[in-house]
C-alpha cells in the first residue's frame, strides 16, 4: 500500500472519529435553524423553577443574610469560629456541597478522547492566553483607575483577577448550555496554572507593577486551596461516577445524578447566605467600599465575557464552546483569593470594611505622638490579642502606645483568659472588645495578628507580624496559660526592640 493510500485510508478512518469527539466538545455552526431553536427550547424547558429563578434566589439570599448579620446577635462571630484550611467551616461545607454534583456529570471516561483532537489544543490555547494575560492585566487596569486611592482595595481586585474559577464557572456553563465537559477540562488546566503562575504574578502585579510592600504569597496556600476545594469534591465525584456506573449505569445516569443536581444551587444559596450573614455589619456601614469594589467587578465580567464571546464566535467555536471560554475568562476563583490575601499583610475586599468610630481621630492620628504605637488583632479581641494588650501595658506602662482590636469582635472577654491574667497580677475584667478599624492600623507603627487569619488594611511603612499561637476559645485554664506565658515571653521581646529601635 502506497504511503498516499495509507493516508487517504487513515484520513476516511479518523474523521468519523473526529466528528464524534467534537460533537462532545462543542457544537458546530452547521446545525440546521431549526437544530437551534429546539435546543435552545430544550435547555429552558430542562429548567427547574430552582434554575429559572436563579437570579432571584441569590438576591433573597444576600438580603437574608444581611439583615441576619446586622439584627442577630453574635450571628458573625459564630459563623468564623471554626477554620477549615483557612476558610471558616460553614463557608467550606457549601464550597464543597457547591462542586460535587456539577462535577459528578463530567464524563471522565470520554475525556481521553477530546484531547486526541487537535483542535482541542487551540480552543486551550486561546483560553490560556485569555485567562492569563488578558482578564488579569485588565483587571489590574480597572483596579488603578476605580481604586487610585485605596491600596487595601486595589490590591484586593488585583488578587481577585489573578483568580481563575474552579467551581461557579461549572454552574454557569451548565445554566448557559454551554459544554460541561470542555468546561470541566478548563478547570482542570487552570487549576494546575494557578498553583505555578498565581504567587509570580501576584508578586509581578502588586510588588513591582503597583510599587507595593513584599506580599507574602506562597505556592503552598494556592496549592492547598486549590487541592481542598476542588480535589476533595473532584476525587468524591470520579469516585462516585465509576464505581456506581460499574454496578448500574442506568440508575447514575437517570436516578442519581437528577437527585444530586440541585444541590450545587442549593449549596450556592447557602454559602451566599453565609458570607453575607457573617460580613452583613460591614457591608451596611461600610457601602461606600462596597460600590467603590462592586463598580469594576461588574465592569471587568461584561467587558471580559462580551469581548471573549466575540472572539470566539469570530473563531468558529460554536455556541457551546463561545459560552463556556466566555464564562470561564470572565469568572473568578473570590474564595481564594481570600484565602491567598488572609496570609498576607494586604487586604481583599470585605477586610477593609470597618466602621473608624471605634478609636478617635483626635487620639490615634499618625504624628501625634513620639511614642512606638502598637496595635493587637484576632478575630474576636476576647483573648489572645487582649492579653498581649495588656501584657504590654502593664510592663512597658505609658512609653509604648497600645491598641487591640478584632475583625468579628465577641460580646465580652474570655472569663478563663480573665483568669489566667489575674494570676499575673493583672485585671482585665473591664475590658470590651473592639472592631478592627482602618484608622487604628493607620495610627500604628507595628500591627500584630495573632495567628488566627486576620489581616489588616496595608500602609506603607507599617510593621506586620503574624504570631502564631493557639486560640484560647473554648480551651481550659490549665490550656490557657502555656499561652499566656508565650504570648508574656513576645512582649517582653517586643518591648526591648522597640525601646532600642526609639
Amino acid at each position: 500500500m502506497t504511503s498516499s493510500t495509507a493516508s487517504a485510508t487513515e484520513s476516511r478512518y479518523e474523521q468519523p472519529k473526529v466528528d464524534s469527539v467534537m460533537r462532545q466538545v462543542g457544537d458546530t455552526e452547521k446545525q440546521a435553524p431549526e437544530q437551534k431553536i429546539e435546543s435552545k427550547k430544550s435547555v429552558y424547558t430542562e429548567l427547574g423553577w430552582l434554575d429559572r429563578l436563579l437570579v432571584l434566589w441569590i438576591l433573597l439570599a444576600i438580603v437574608i443574610g444581611i439583615l441576619l448579620g446586622n439584627f442577630v446577635e453574635g450571628v458573625g462571630p459564630t459563623l468564623q469560629k471554626g477554620k477549615f484550611v483557612d476558610v471558616s467551616v460553614p463557608i467550606a461545607i457549601g464550597l464543597l456541597v457547591m462542586m460535587y454534583p456539577i462535577l459528578c456529570k463530567v464524563k471522565y471516561e470520554t475525556l481521553h478522547r477530546v484531547f486526541a483532537h487537535r483542535q482541542i489544543w487551540v480552543q486551550l490555547g486561546f483560553s490560556i492566553i485569555a485567562n492569563w494575560i488578558i482578564a488579569p492585566l485588565f483587571m489590574l487596569g480597572l483596579a488603578w483607575a476605580f481604586l487610585p486611592d485605596e491600596p487595601g482595595l486595589r490590591n484586593g481586585l488585583i488578587f481577585v483577577g489573578l483568580a481563575r474559577c474552579i467551581a461557579m464557572v461549572l454552574i454557569w456553563t451548565g445554566l448557559a448550555g454551554g459544554d460541561e465537559e470542555y468546561c470541566a477540562i478548563l478547570v482542570a488546566v487552570n487549576s494546575i496554572l494557578q498553583m505555578v503562575l498565581y504567587a509570580p504574578l501576584a508578586i509581578l502585579f502588586v510588588n513591582i507593577i503597583s510599587n507595593g510592600q513584599a506580599s507574602q504569597v506562597s505556592y503552598s496556600i494556592v496549592a492547598r486551596s486549590v487541592g481542598v476545594f476542588l480535589g476533595i469534591p473532584l476525587g468524591a465525584a470520579v469516585v462516585t461516577r465509576f464505581v456506581l456506573r460499574a454496578i448500574n449505569d442506568k440508575f447514575y445516569d437517570h436516578t442519581f445524578l437528577k437527585y444530586v443536581a440541585p444541590w450545587s444551587l442549593i449549596g450556592l444559596l447557602y454559602t451566599i447566605l453565609v458570607l453575607f450573614a457573617s460580613q452583613g455589619h460591614q457591608v451596611v456601614h461600610q457601602i461606600v467600599s462596597v460600590v467603590r469594589v462592586a463598580a469594576p467587578l461588574i465592569v471587568y465580567f461584561v467587558t471580559i465575557f462580551s469581548i471573549t464571546l466575540w472572539i470566539a464566535k469570530r473563531f468558529g467555536f460554536g455556541y457551546k464552546l463561545a459560552a463556556t471560554q466566555s464564562f470561564t475568562a470572565a469568572s473568578n476563583n473570590f474564595e481564594l483569593a481570600i484565602a491567598v490575601a488572609l496570609k498576607t499583610t494586604t487586604v481583599v475586599q470585605s477586610t477593609d470594611l470597618y466602621s473608624p468610630d471605634n478609636y478617635p481621630l483626635s487620639t490615634t492620628k499618625m504624628g501625634m505622638s513620639d511614642k512606638p504605637s502598637v496595635l493587637f488583632v484576632c478575630v474576636h479581641n476576647a483573648g489572645r490579642s487582649q492579653m498581649a494588650a495588656c501584657f504590654l501595658n502593664h510592663l512597658a506602662g505609658d512609653v509604648i502606645e497600645v491598641r487591640s482590636a478584632g475583625s468579628a469582635p465577641a460580646d465580652s472577654i474570655n472569663s478563663i483568659v480573665v483568669e489566667a491574667m489575674r494570676e499575673e497580677g493583672i485585671d482585665i475584667s473591664d475590658k470590651q472588645p473592639k472592631i478592627l478599624t482602618t484608622d487604628a492600623v493607620q495610627a500604628s507603627d507595628v500591627v500584630i495578628t495573632m495567628g488566627c487569619g486576620d489581616v489588616c488594611p496595608f500602609f506603607p511603612g507599617k510593621r506586620y507580624l503574624d504570631w502564631q499561637l493557639d486560640d484560647p476559645a473554648g480551651q481550659g485554664l490549665d490550656a490557657i496559660r502555656p499561652i499566656r506565658d508565650e504570648i508574656r515571653r513576645r512582649i517582653e521581646k517586643l518591648i526591648t526592640e522597640l525601646l532600642r529601635s526609639g
